[in-house]
């Protein structure tokens, strides 16, 4: 008798699969096959796999990127602002007539195919587009001309700017100034005013918790303050977040996809309008018709760059505006004038936002039976500090705040906030400051008013707030005050002790004498919170005795009780800064010869010959309060190895000048019409830029006029040079490169949660992302790159380009390596009139493209080396190891991810193979593809698997001689 091996192959194919058979696709990497003939497998029968293909989209890609789609375990909670409007409105550009700013929460499951981030705005102060706060107003529609407006210095009086000066103490005293960082700060010579540096600095957006648009508007009276408690910063700002979600296909995707659709995503367009506006007339003489709307814009909106609600300009007499907002006393008849200039602050920018966000939260008082949140007003000192008198204490100050954890927890998170800023500190150890020098390590700060109560009110002293804005003065002070005799009410920066080695320690009660301070600056006395005032700046000190003479010049023994201390939310605060958003639109633009005052109105010519009518036209100025702000086109780019993001702002472009194409004449002042400019729309960065009038803010004023410099006493012109002059307000040789932007801001992840993210598997280290000591401030180069808190970009400098900055007086760049510099122009004109000199910088404009924020790492590019093929042929796991309790099917056999084209991985006959041990009858075969955790992988519905079974059997080839044989052991031997 002789055997044979009896093979049999069996095809087990998704797409003849019993799923396929009634659409179930909810799992391709599971599926049944019928058999039309039943399987019987008998003991010693042989299984093995003779061959699969497991079909995974992008399987063959040589440089493809594994995306699981799976949860990786954390569930995260993410924090940012729903806006909800109330009241539609179609007359206001906003579309409602109240905007609330809600904080809001989502919780969501961490994935490895969906990136979840929040991102915040800002603009940068590049002198263009903002204005600096605190301010009263701003356009004065009652000069004549118009262009005065361009023309004339910012002032007081004229153009309502602040009383507030950061440098500007009472009559006389020269000696007793300090009140924010000197550095940030520009003195200009009208008025011997200072106002913050427009040197490119990051001002990140901030919205306000509820903002009206018209005075019907449900619940505005409820929310007018009373009269002197109704400054434009008695309100809840937040820093302006959106939660973005960004998803990657399962699967194996190419890098250069990967790339492409995470930018995509990033500049979808989320959202385009037209805003029309019919006017009175037109809705009384049309009545039920659909009139003649007015089209005043169409804004585009994308995930990143969204027209916002900003700072206009409503009225031509904008004083009235503000008059009408802070001296209407009758709360419940609030004026349409009075809640458009209130409108203005929905969204202010803030250059340190950190500090506001957590210093607002210690402005609380004791109210029994808990602290109340106080806002504006800040704490209040419950004892005198000073060494004469009753209730007096020299070495600590005494809050009016019930000590208990959550009430310092909240100080903690403002003296925690400190850190990102170490900066601050400069205007401690500034001796100009006068203050007692301080270390960081051992410091921390808080603000203080400088007068007590009586003193800063009209008496009302429970109105009293912490800092001073200047939109007011108190009725009992001098008014109306000038520039040279005006009090400054402002805040101070006061430190106060800090022990590093106890930042995290809360105790329930600190015990002075063991030097015990609750989080390295609170303790206790008879259950109120008290702070410690440093050795150098405590009592008895220049500081304190500033304090003190301020405070009751009648008195200066004693800082006195009552006097508000905490966080000042105004925007004169010191160590902040803040900016507001605005349009640029103004009612009359800057005049050639006054031929473009016909911009002003519009109206519609529809149905009329295209003749204006008249009767229905407006000004649009007023409705033109919308700004973009953030990153027009954002990228994530692929070089071939790395992964990396760029253009996270919005970057200047070369352009035209604001002549271009004029049919008008200029003259000296302005110069002649100007042809456009090649490749204006070059991404560039610019130094000392020349002044344009493209858009109005009180930052640049005076609008700098060029200048017609003669270079003979003979005034001939062919003999003469046109000099074009850069703004006094912008700073020289600053780097101005972008308009505004985003901050990728929170991944709300930690370090071990950051594994098997997307940002992971492209390579982005959880460190290049987290690093406490970097700040929205700092400008990216390619030493910080890879080193960031927040995640934003700027152009990319390179020392190539100091070559370009050395010019001549034509601005033809000499490609030397010599320093740039600035010159005076001598005009050597006998005319009286023309200006004697002229101070000149070079303008410089670089070509340039965005910096890069680079992978640290290569991208993962396959997580799970091999599929796992497991079927029910088999009845007992041979396979150890792996993941416990997921033995659902055994494995059969195992496909290596080596073999791979097309969509599909390969796997030949597998060399491994499993005897059966007991008969077992199949009537149908499932089959499963796994990843080597156990999981189902990730496959489509192509996938086949072909599975092989052997049997040994006899062969009969001389049926005689095999019957005779057997028969011979039966016959018996002869005797």
């Amino acid at each position: 008798m002789n055997s044979y091996a009896d093979t049999q192959v069996i095809e087990c194919a998704r797409l003849h699969s019993e799923e396929a058979k009634s659409n179930n696709n909810e799992n391709f990497a599971l599926w049944t096959n019928n058999l039309t003939d039943i399987v019987h497998l008998a003991a010693g029968d042989v299984v093995s796999m003779q061959g699969a293909m497991i079909s995974e989209r992008g399987a063959g890609q040589s440089t493809s990127i594994e995306i699981k789609g799976i949860d990786l375990g954390p569930q995260k909670t993410f924090e940012f602002i729903n806006l909800s409007g109330v009241e539609e409105d179609s007359s206001c550009p906003s579309g409602f007539k109240r905007i609330d700013a809600n904080l809001s929460t989502k919780q969501v499951n961490i994935r490895d195919d969906t990136a979840v981030f929040t991102i915040s705005y800002y603009i940068s102060a590049n002198g263009e587009n903002y204005i600096q706060l605190p301010r009263r107003f701003w356009w004065n529609g009652s000069l004549s001309p118009p262009s005065d407006n361009w023309a004339n210095a910012d002032t007081i009086a004229t153009h309502g700017r602040s009383w507030f000066d950061p440098f500007n103490s009472s009559s006389g005293d020269t000696t007793s100034r300090r009140y924010t960082l000197r550095k940030e700060y520009y003195q200009q010579s009208y008025e011997q005013h200072t106002a913050l540096k427009n040197n490119g600095d990051r001002y990140t957006l901030m919205v306000r918790d509820t903002t009206f648009f018209k005075s019907d508007a449900t619940n505005l009276s409820d929310d007018i303050p009373v009269k002197y408690m109704r400054d434009p910063e008695n309100a809840i700002y937040r820093t302006y977040k959106e939660l973005k979600e960004i998803t990657l296909e399962k699967g194996f995707n190419s890098p250069e996809y990967i790339a492409d659709d995470i930018t995509r995503q990033l500049q979808k367009v989320s959202e385009n309008n037209t805003f029309e506006i019919r006017t009175d007339k037109d809705i009384t003489d049309n009545g039920h018709l659909p009139g003649f709307p007015v089209p005043i814009h169409r804004t585009y909106e994308t995930e990143t760059y969204k027209a916002f609600n900003v700072a206009g300009i409503q009225d031509e007499n904008m004083s009235a505006n503000f008059d009408a907002w802070l001296s209407q006393t009758n709360n419940a008849s609030m004026t349409q004038e009075g809640v458009d200039y209130i409108s203005n602050y929905q969204y202010v920018a803030c250059k340190r936002p950190e500090l506001y966000e957590t210093g607002r939260l210690i402005n609380m008082e004791w109210s029994s039976p808990e602290n109340v949140y106080t806002g504006i007003r800040g704490c209040e000192m419950r004892k005198s500090w000073g060494a004469v008198g009753s209730n007096v204490d020299a070495n600590r100050i005494h809050l009016k705040v019930r000590y208990d954890k959550d009430a310092c927890d909240k100080f903690k998170a403002f003296f925690d906030a400190q850190d990102i800023y170490p900066e601050i500190w400069d205007m401690f150890n500034d001796p100009e400051n006068r203050y007692g020098a301080e270390n960081q390590n051992e410091s921390r700060w808080i603000h203080i008013n400088q007068q007590n109560n009586t003193r800063i009110t009209d008496g009302t002293t429970d109105q009293a707030q912490l800092g001073w804005s200047g939109y007011y003065n108190p009725s009992t002070r001098e008014t109306p005050p000038t520039a040279t005799t005006q009090e400054q009410f402002s805040s101070f920066v006061l430190p106060i002790t800090y022990d590093e080695s106890q930042k995290d320690t809360f105790y329930n009660a600190p015990n002075q004498g063991k030097g015990e301070r609750t989080y390295g600056c609170i303790g206790e006395s008879d259950g109120f919170m008290v702070l410690f005032p440093t050795p150098t700046n405590g009592y008895n000190s220049i500081a304190w005795t500033q304090l003190s003479a301020q405070s009751d010049p009648d008195n200066d023994l004693v800082v006195p009780a009552g006097q508000r201390i905490g966080f000042d939310m105004h925007f004169s605060a010191p160590a902040l800064g803040w900016l507001l958003p605005f349009s640029g639109i103004t009612p009359q633009p800057q005049e050639f010869q006054g031929n473009s005052l016909n911009l002003v109105s519009t109206s519609t010519a529809r149905n009329s010959n295209a003749s204006v009518m008249k009767d229905y036209s407006l000004k649009p100025y007023k409705y033109r309060s919308k700004l973009y702000i953030g990153a027009d086109a954002p990228r994530l780019q692929w070089d071939g190895t790395h992964f990396g993001f760029s253009d996270l702002h919005t970057a200047i472009n070369r352009g035209n000048d604001f002549r271009a194409q004029t049919p008008y004449g200029g003259g000296a002042d302005i110069g002649n019409a100007q042809s456009l400019t090649d490749n204006a729309d070059d991404v560039v960065y610019k130094i000392n830029p020349k002044e344009q009038y493209t858009n109005w803010t009180p930052v640049r004023m005076p609008y700098v006029s060029n200048y017609l410099s003669y270079l003979n006493a003979s005034n001939n012109v062919s003999e003469s040079y046109v000099a074009e002059g850069m703004n006094e307000n912008l700073e020289p040789w600053i780097i101005y490169d972008s308009l505004c932007g985003i901050f990728i801001t929170d991944f709300n992840l930690s370090e071990s949660e950051w594994e098997g993210t997307i940002f992971d598997r492209l390579g982005f280290s959880y460190k290049q992302f987290h690093n406490p000591t970097s700040t929205r401030l700092s400008r990216i180069d390619y030493n910080n790159a890879n080193d960031l808190s927040l995640i934003t970009t700027n152009s990319e400098v390179n020392e190539g380009d100091t070559k370009i900055y050395y010019q001549n007086m034509f601005k033809a760049p000499m490609f030397k390596n010599q320093l740039p510099l600035s010159q005076i122009l001598n005009n050597v004109s006998t005319d009286a009139s023309v200006v004697n000199n002229f101070v000149w910088y070079p303008e410089i404009v670089q070509k340039t493209e965005s910096i890069v924020i680079k992978a640290d790492n290569l991208p993962t590019r396959m997580i799970r080396g091999y599929y796992a093929i497991r079927t029910n042929i088999l009845q007992e796991p041979h396979f150890v190891g792996g993941k416990v309790d997921n033995t659902e099917l055994p494995i059969i056999a195992i496909c290596d991810k080596i073999n791979g084209d097309g969509d599909f991985y390969f796997q030949a006959e597998s060399n491994l193979e499993f005897t059966i041990t007991k008969p077992l009858r199949l009537a149908s075969i499932t089959c499963s593809i796994h990843d080597p955790d156990g999981s189902y992988a990730n496959t489509s519905e192509q996938n086949t698997v072909l599975f092989k079974i052997t049997r040994q059997k006899n062969v009969t080839f001389n049926v005689v001689e095999e019957l005779l044989q057997e028969q011979q052991p039966n016959q018996q031997k002869p005797n």
